[in-house]
C-alpha cells in the first residue's frame, strides 16, 4: 500500500514538473511586441485603406485584385490592437512570404477594462485555476506564411521556446484554415480569398466577392448578445424621444425662430437610457449595457443610420428626428457622444486620435479647427471611460439631476473656426507650445468635471 501511495505521489510530482516545464517553454514573462499607440496618421491610413478596398462596393461574384502597402497593413494591425488589447501582431512582407510575430497576454483584460470588442480566446475555455496560474504570462509566437501566388499556407511556427516541426506546423495551418472557412462569421471572407502574393512592401490579394459580404462584415463587429442589447436600446430611444417631444422637459431650449425645431438637452435623453441600462444590468453586465446604449445614442446624435451596422434594424421602431444639444450646441453634443461611444467600444487613445484628426481635417477648408470641439471630444472620451470603468456609479448618477457642465467643461471661451493658416500662425500647429498649453488647459477642465467624482 505504501509503495502504491509513493508511486502515485511520484506520478503527481512528475506531472507537476512536466506541467511547469511546459509552461516555461510555451510562455514568457514579457511580450515579444510592445504596446502601440494610435496616431492621427494611423487613422488617416486606415480610413483611406477602407474606402479604397471596401468589398461592399463591388458586385457579388466578381474577382478583384487588391494591393495593400506595408504601411496600410501596419496601421490596420495597430488599430486592431485597440479592439483586441490582449493581442499584439506584426507582419512584414517579404518576397514570397509573410514574416510575423504575435504576442498574446494570458490576462483577461476584458474584465479589467471592459473595452474589449472581441472576447479573449482563452476566457471561458480553460479552468479558472489555470487562468490564475497564467496571469501575467504571455504566449509569444513567430510564424512564416508562404504567399507565392496561391492559397497562403503556414510553413513555420515557433511558440515560446519551442519550434514546431514543419509537418505539424503545416497540419495546424490547414486545420485552422478549415475551421475559419466553416465559421458563419468569417467563413465567407476566408473562402473568398483566391491568391495571395507577397513582395517587399506590398501584398497582392485576389479574392472573389461573396453574395453577403456586407452582412458578413457587420456580423463580425457585434456578438448576438450585443445585437440583442442594441435592439432594446433602440426601442427605448424611440420611446424616449417621442415622450420628450410630446412633453418637453424643463428647462427646455426654445429657439427664437418659431419654425426651427425645439432643441432638446442631451442630458435629458441620457437619463432614461441609463435607467434602462441599470434595470438590465441587474441580470447582466453593467459595462456591456452602457456600451450598447452609448452606441445607439451616438449613432442617433451623429445622424447616422444604424442599419449601416445592423441590417435588421430596418424593422426596428422609427425614431423621430430631434436636435440634441450640449451647452446649446448641436455640434458639441455630436462630438461628445461619438467620442463617448468610441471610448466605450475601443480604447481611449483611439477616440483621442480620431477626435484630433477630425479637427485637423476641418482646418483644411472644413468648418475650421475648434478647441471647443476638441474639449467636447475629450469630455466624451472621459464619459465613455467612466461608463465602462465605473458603470454602476454612472448609471445611478445619470438618473438624477444632471446639468451640461457636470459632464462637459465650459466651451464658450475656447478658440474655434480657425483655418489651417490661422491655426498654425496662432498655435504653431499640433507641435507648437501654444497648442500644447491650450490642450493642457482643456485636459485640466475635463479632469475637474463633477462626473469624475461620481
Amino acid at each position: 500500500m505504501k509503495r502504491l501511495f509513493k508511486a502515485m505521489l511520484m506520478l503527481c510530482l512528475l506531472m507537476l514538473a512536466l506541467g511547469g516545464l511546459l509552461l516555461w517553454l510555451l510562455t514568457d514573462a514579457a511580450p515579444a511586441l510592445p504596446k502601440t499607440s494610435i496616431s492621427n496618421q494611423d487613422v488617416v491610413q486606415v480610413q483611406r485603406m477602407w474606402r479604397q478596398h471596401d468589398p461592399r462596393r463591388l458586385r457579388a461574384g466578381s474577382r478583384v485584385l487588391e494591393a495593400f502597402k506595408q504601411r496600410e497593413v501596419t496601421a490596420g494591425l495597430d488599430m486592431l490592437e485597440h479592439f483586441l488589447p490582449y493581442l499584439s501582431l506584426d507582419v512584414q512582407m517579404q518576397e514570397g512570404q509573410l514574416q510575423g510575430v504575435a504576442s498574446l497576454t494570458l490576462q483577461d483584460e476584458q474584465t479589467d477594462s471592459g473595452r474589449v470588442l472581441l472576447p479573449h480566446p482563452l476566457v471561458g475555455r480553460v479552468p479558472a485555476w489555470l487562468q490564475n496560474l497564467l496571469q501575467g504570462r504571455y504566449i509569444n509566437a513567430k510564424f512564416q506564411i508562404q504567399a507565392e501566388g496561391e492559397q497562403p499556407h503556414l510553413t513555420r511556427l515557433s511558440i515560446g521556446k519551442i519550434s514546431l516541426p514543419d509537418r505539424i506546423t503545416q497540419y495546424l495551418g490547414r486545420r485552422v484554415h478549415a475551421w475559419l472557412a466553416q465559421r458563419e462569421d468569417v467563413g465567407p471572407l476566408v473562402q473568398g480569398v483566391q491568391r495571395v502574393t507577397s513582395h517587399p512592401g506590398v501584398l497582392l490579394v485576389e479574392y472573389r466577392v461573396g453574395n453577403n459580404v456586407g452582412n458578413t462584415l457587420k456580423q463580425l463587429v457585434f456578438s448576438p448578445a450585443d445585437r440583442a442589447r442594441i435592439a432594446e436600446y433602440h426601442a427605448r430611444l424611440a420611446l424616449t424621444i417621442a415622450q420628450l417631444k410630446a412633453h418637453p422637459p424643463e428647462p427646455a431650449y426654445i429657439t427664437k425662430d418659431a419654425h426651427m425645431p425645439r432643441l432638446m438637452p442631451l442630458v435629458r435623453v441620457l437619463g432614461p437610457m441609463f435607467a434602462l441600462a441599470k434595470q438590465r444590468a441587474k441580470a447582466g453586465d453593467a459595462a456591456a449595457e452602457n456600451r450598447a446604449m452609448l452606441l445607439v445614442v451616438g449613432f442617433y446624435v451623429a445622424e447616422k443610420p444604424i442599419n449601416k451596422l445592423m441590417s435588421e434594424s430596418q424593422n426596428w421602431p422609427y425614431i423621430q428626428p430631434a436636435t440634441l444639444v450640449l451647452q446649446m450646441r448641436k455640434d458639441s453634443a455630436q462630438h461628445f457622444m461619438v467620442s463617448a461611444m468610441l471610448a466605450a467600444w475601443a480604447d481611449t487613445p483611439l477616440a483621442d486620435a480620431i477626435g484630433l484628426f477630425k479637427e485637423l481635417d476641418d482646418s483644411q477648408g472644413g468648418s475650421g479647427f475648434s478647441f471647443a470641439d476638441l474639449a467636447a471630444d475629450r469630455a466624451g472620451v472621459r464619459f465613455g471611460e467612466l461608463a465602462i470603468g465605473k458603470p454602476d456609479a454612472l448609471q445611478n448618477r445619470m438618473q438624477g439631476k444632471v446639468v451640461d457642465t457636470d459632464i462637459c467643461p465650459v466651451l464658450g471661451d475656447l478658440p474655434e473656426d480657425m483655418q489651417a493658416a490661422e491655426f498654425t500662425q496662432r498655435f504653431g500647429g499640433v507641435e507648437g507650445a501654444a497648442f500644447k498649453a491650450q490642450r493642457a488647459e482643456i485636459e485640466r477642465r475635463v479632469q475637474a468635471l463633477p462626473m469624475n467624482g461620481w
